[in-house]
């Protein structure tokens, strides 16, 4: 394997934490409104966290192509390495996103049931729903959404900062 694929790994390693991160932060979030009536400001945090998640997928690519730039000879190098950089980061942060739908049903306090078998039916069956829907739908637009922003923020470093052609 080539040097620049390396550190398009280690790049998407560290954009992947880092949306997982925030993925973690809506997760947390959407459980504290579940459990305390919050009337508008989770919402807000929800909405910066998105906007952070959707910088740091771009950020990405942009490292990606920093840490190769002594041997990036053309724009499309650095574009394939901008997409491995996106892919892993796109795979850790819908694997997140699955394990968190996963999880809500168990620890959102948004239903009471009376019988401790009728809550652990529900949140089964719930937490079986979540990462289906999260496998055929969300993951891969979150794969695709990333994948796409750290392509563009790579052209984007190449381009302006690099001058690569």
């Amino acid at each position: 394997m080539e040097t620049k694929y390396r550190e398009g790994i280690k790049a998407g390693i560290i954009g992947g934490s880092i949306l997982g991160s925030g993925i973690i932060l809506r997760f947390l979030a959407d459980v504290a409104d579940s459990w305390y009536d919050f009337p508008t400001g989770i919402g807000s945090f929800k909405c910066c966290v998105f906007i952070f998640m959707i910088i740091a997928a771009v950020i990405t690519g942009a490292i990606a192509v920093y840490m190769v730039s002594r041997s990036l000879a053309s724009l499309n190098d650095a574009i394939k390495v901008s997409a491995v950089a996106g892919t892993l980061a796109g795979l850790i942060a819908a694997f997140v996103r699955i394990l968190t739908s996963v999880l809500s049903p168990w620890v959102s306090g948004t239903t009471y049931y009376d019988a401790v078998e009728s809550q652990f039916i529900y949140s089964l069956g719930y937490s079986i729903e979540g990462a289906s829907w999260n496998i055929v739908c969300c993951g891969p637009i979150i794969l695709a959404g990333c994948v796409l922003l750290a392509i563009l923020g790579g052209a984007i470093y190449a381009i302006a900062v690099l001058k690569l052609k």
